[in-house]
């Protein structure tokens, strides 16, 4: 490539990466260059991660989809590698492989990572879910620590699993883990008495900062079933191997700790040195771009917009990654070709927690629903998400075969 060659650089091959990439895949006609460069050959699709972490049903092969897939037909390169350096200065991206990759524009749509707050302890024996993985580890330690307990424990003994963080994915989470040890449960001769699931939140009331009604009904669905506890302000002031300890300064003993707690963005936003919030999300404007430096555009989990009336500061969601992607790929554009950028507002649908069993709570465009129609209604939302990365063939296929499984 000619140095002097105008492109775009996106680190971030997730739901706001991939939106950006694909909406910038006819920008070769202008003369531009546009590089996708992710620490993974896939796209992880999460919103089947909480079963895959559960249950293992949902096939890997299903929730990795190959950037190939997605890009193969584009003028898109996809390059595989972990970022290591963002020189501002020069403009280059730095990957492990030593490869310098410059840039006259460059979107960083890293995603995020587990914050644990500091809280001593959780970073070393809580399990974190945000990577296939996180998710394979999971479920093996699930299994491999309630069998060795169906082996070894006591009469009276109860085989315990601790989550922290009452959001989404700590409620979908739970909802499947119970159904998952009511298995093992019986597939070992047990009774649901054996085991009990004990979800956490320092908040007084679960889905903080989604519809109220969304939450009295998770709260009420999963009071329903046996053997799921809901701890509503407890703050844990530290863990260790065993136990984490409340600030009330009591002790919750755990088989198993899972911590899904909150987010904070990927180190690469602190390696561009860009002013940021205190969970490392970089500022910017409504235009997606960077505060800090005008060369970046920062989208999805990694930002924070400064707007306190933008729409575009809602709750990270992948809705708002995919808006925020498209946002940041339509200024980026106008940016290298030295035109004005456009103010753009996200236009927030809502959004559906499923809760095992086919069943679903939700507020979609204001309207809430529950039950077996709001899982199908997430279905298909699913389905057109997969339509709009995939051919429509091979993203019917991934649908079915997870819809089905």
């Amino acid at each position: 490539m000619h140095v002097d060659q105008t492109s775009i650089v996106i680190i971030g091959g997730g739901f706001a990466g991939v939106r950006a990439a694909l909406n910038l895949s006819s920008a070769h006609h202008q003369g531009v260059r546009v590089v996708l460069i992710d620490r993974n050959s896939y796209h992880l699709f999460t919103p089947w991660l909480y079963e895959h972490a559960s249950t293992a049903n949902t096939p890997k092969r299903q929730l990795k989809i190959p950037l190939s897939a997605i890009f193969g037909r584009s003028q898109v390169e996809c390059i595989r590698g972990d970022v290591v350096e963002i020189d501002r200065q020069r403009r280059l991206v730095t990957l492990n492989s030593d490869q310098t990759i410059p840039y006259t524009a460059l979107i960083l749509a890293c995603g995020s990572t587990n914050n644990t707050y500091n809280i001593p302890g959780i970073d070393k024996y809580a399990l974190p879910l945000k990577t296939i993985e996180d998710a394979e580890r999971i479920q093996a330690m699930v299994k491999d620590r309630f069998i060795a307990f169906t082996q070894h424990h006591q009469p009276g003994d109860v085989f315990q699993v601790l989550i922290g963080g009452a959001g989404p994915t700590g409620i979908e989470l739970t909802a499947q883990l119970h159904s998952y040890l009511k298995d093992l449960a019986h597939h070992y001769g047990r009774d649901e008495g054996t085991f009990l699931i004990k979800l956490l939140d320092s908040s007084d009331s679960l889905l903080r900062g989604m519809p109220e009604h969304m939450g009295k009904q998770a709260h009420q669905r999963l009071a329903s079933y046996r053997r799921i506890e809901i701890l509503l302000q407890h703050s844990i002031a530290k863990a260790d191997r065993n136990a984490v300890y409340l600030r009330t300064g009591d002790k919750l003993t755990y088989d198993i700790c899972i911590w899904t707690g909150g987010i904070q963005a990927n180190p690469i936003v602190k390696m561009a040195k860009l002013t940021s919030n205190t969970c490392g999300q970089a500022h910017v404007h409504q235009t997606m771009q960077s505060i800090s430096d005008p060369n970046i555009f920062v989208a999805g989990d990694a930002s924070f917009c400064l707007d306190p009336s933008a729409i575009i500061r809602a709750r990270a969601s992948v809705e708002n990654a995919y808006q925020q992607g498209r946002i940041a790929a339509k200024n980026t554009l106008l940016y290298v070709q030295k035109l004005p950028l456009v103010p753009s507002a996200q236009q927030l649908h809502g959004a559906i927690i499923p809760l095992k069993e086919g069943w679903a709570i939700s507020s979609v465009f204001g309207i809430p629903l529950k039950g077996k129609l709001a899982y199908w209604f997430m279905l298909l939302i699913n389905l057109r998400y997969l339509m709009s990365i995939l051919p429509a063939v091979e993203a019917f296929r991934r649908w079915r075969a997870t819809s089905s499984s």
